[in-house]
């Protein structure tokens, strides 16, 4: 997935503050507020979800996590997905990785 992406999704995240479901602003139907489908709590941007804390989790993802990516793909044990894509096709090639491992 790209940085980019990421931004875009961190900026428009929302989360229900009192049940925990994540959603987006640009997914969410809101009528005249933002509220959670499933428990009418309030949906709210979360503390950690700003550029400054984003640099420093982006920073975190290319010093510890990339390096894990390489090392386990020339294993040939890694499965990549494009995170790019909209949700369902992400799950779909998730859970089809999954079945194919049982």
């Amino acid at each position: 997935m790209s940085e980019q992406t990421v931004r875009d999704r961190i900026a428009g995240r929302l989360q229900c503050g009192e049940c925990g479901f994540t959603t987006s602003s640009s997914s969410a139907q809101f009528a005249e507020r933002a509220v959670c489908p499933y428990c009418d709590g309030p949906l709210v941007r979360r503390g950690d979800d700003d550029l400054t804390v984003l640099q420093t989790r982006l920073q975190e993802f290319r010093t510890k996590t990339e390096p894990l990516a390489s090392f386990y793909g020339k294993m040939s044990i890694l499965h990549r997905i494009d995170g790019n894509r909209d949700r369902e096709a992400v799950f779909s090639d998730i859970s089809r990785l999954i079945e194919d491992k049982r």
